[in-house]
């Protein structure tokens, strides 16, 4: 439900508590995009050749038993950090919900990426998907306008990016000022 009619299913979870249910949506939708993605890795190296250089550090059947596991820990605690990052704009846009409901959102947002193991599109139809998803999720969820929700998972990003080019620029500058 949550794939082709949001509003509804995010209204319909509005009353629900806890984390159990998100958190048990989001491992199973990562396991299955941590599957599809080792495979679809298995069948373009079948037609292209290794993808990898002969040295790398981990064997393929390591990884083949650490794939999807790995995906599941990404996904879960990017949730959480990513929930916590847009809760902030949120709250400042005077959101109504709580942490719990932009974790929600966030979590249940993870469903169309399993269409990213397609090539070339199948990433850019998840991620679109997933935004609209998100959304709909945080505009439903925390009674917000759609630019509100919009700029409440666009804000943080952005801030982030212009924080980390600070960073370089200044170790940049450092660097090349103590090499002269």
């Amino acid at each position: 439900m949550v794939l082709f009619r949001p509003t509804e299913f995010f209204n319909a979870i509005k009353a629900e508590s806890g984390y159990r249910e998100p958190v048990k949506f989001l491992i199973i939708t990562s396991a299955v995009i941590g599957f599809l993605n080792f495979l679809t890795g298995l069948a373009l190296e079948s037609v292209l050749g290794p993808l990898t250089p002969n040295d790398f550090p981990i064997d393929p059947a390591v990884y083949a038993i650490l794939a999807v596991p790995m995906t599941i820990t990404g996904y879960v605690v990017g949730a959480f950090v990513s929930a916590a990052l847009i809760h902030i704009v949120v709250r400042y846009f005077k959101g109504t919900g709580n942490y719990r409901d932009t974790f929600r959102a966030s979590a249940y947002d993870s469903a169309p990426l399993m269409l990213n193991f397609i090539p070339i599109i199948g990433g850019l139809i998840g991620s679109t998907w997933s935004i609209i998803i998100l959304t709909t999720g945080l505009k439903t969820l925390h009674n917000l306008t759609t630019t509100k929700a919009v700029l409440s998972w666009l804000i943080p990003p952005i801030v982030i990016l212009i924080v980390a080019s600070i960073i370089f620029l200044t170790l940049t500058y450092s660097i090349v000022s103590l090499t002269q």
